[in-house]
């Protein structure tokens, strides 16, 4: 086989593969809703388009028009978490806590949501009847608008959102429990403010 062959056959390949990767990261965002996947999602599409453009392929192809929507729909329901757990963050955690405190406060959220106990998405896990407030996912009630009074606390909340998104915040996985009391089988850590004890524990 001729050279040129050789790398006719070498490109055809790798477009294969990285169809065979898009067709399985498509599949990735509805077999398993329990898992959080926007992040793991956006990299993976943007390394996707990134191995189409060096093999030369046009920004019009299909696998990199696909791999942008994918990136886009990844991104989107990204930042709508991100700010319902900002919004959370503030409401819950604000007034004379530590980052740590309102880092455990949004890795309780990501833990219940990745449970196969509580509902799947972060918005039905805050408005979930007797556990937080339908208000903190309302865009426009008291509560939505309060955590967005202040430019550079409601940056911060994001910022410290984005870290549990991530999964940057060391937390066990089983700690689904936020509140002025013990519950659960073991308290995982007790955050103190001037006016209130805050016990986050396994279930």
């Amino acid at each position: 086989m001729s050279p040129k062959k050789v790398k006719r056959l070498a490109r055809f390949l790798v477009v294969v593969f990285i169809t065979a990767i898009l067709v399985c990261l498509v599949g990735m965002c509805f077999a398993n809703a329990a898992e959080y996947q926007p992040a793991t999602q956006k990299t993976q599409a943007h390394e996707i388009a990134e191995a189409a453009r060096a093999l030369g392929l046009p920004e019009t192809d299909p696998i990199i028009v696909r791999a942008k929507e994918l990136w886009n729909e990844a991104d989107s329901q990204f930042q709508n978490d991100r700010d319902i757990i900002a919004t959370v963050i503030y409401n819950e955690a604000w007034g004379g806590c530590t980052d740590r405190h309102r880092e455990l406060v949004g890795a309780v959220i990501l833990n219940r949501m990745c449970s196969n106990i509580y509902p799947a998405t972060v918005y039905d896990v805050v408005i979930q009847p007797g556990q937080y407030l339908k208000a903190y996912a309302t865009p426009d009630s008291a509560y939505w608008i309060k955590a967005r009074a202040n430019p550079e606390d409601w940056l911060h909340c994001q910022e410290l959102a984005t870290k549990v998104l991530n999964g940057e915040v060391i937390c066990d996985d089983d700690v689904m429990y936020q509140a002025n009391f013990r519950q659960g089988s073991a308290v995982y850590e007790t955050c103190y403010t001037p006016y209130s004890v805050t016990y986050f524990c396994h279930r």
